[in-house]
């Protein structure tokens, strides 16, 4: 329905977003995976991305290497980044490209219980 304010109304932010992903396990140590998604904004055209991961895990070091592209998109195209889990820890980073700007960066520390 919109949102309304006192004489004017406007649209809620709509997105319609699908998305597919396969893995593979190579041997017990090492693992890929790779995702493609569609996504649809109000009043926008639809933009593609596409990303994949490599997990290396040899059960007493992990750590994931990633990389993805957003196809249409001025800055923020291509983003790189990695994952360390330790225990119930995890930390990552990213960091994308945003042309002449320079680089945005990202990090993350999680806990899982």
């Amino acid at each position: 329905t919109g949102l309304k304010y006192d004489e004017r109304k406007e649209e809620l932010p709509l997105t319609f977003r699908m998305g597919l992903a396969s893995d593979w396990k190579w041997s017990q140590r090492h693992k890929t995976l790779v995702g493609l998604d569609v996504v649809k904004r109000r009043e926008e055209p639809i933009r593609n991305n596409i990303g994949g991961e490599y997990l290396y895990d040899d059960g007493s070091v992990a750590m994931a290497l990633r990389m993805g592209y957003r196809f249409g998109e001025d800055a923020g195209k291509l983003n790189f980044g990695l994952g360390i889990p330790y225990k119930q820890y995890r930390f990552d980073y990213s960091a994308q490209i945003m042309g002449g700007i320079g680089f945005s960066h990202f990090f993350t520390l999680g806990y899982f219980f």
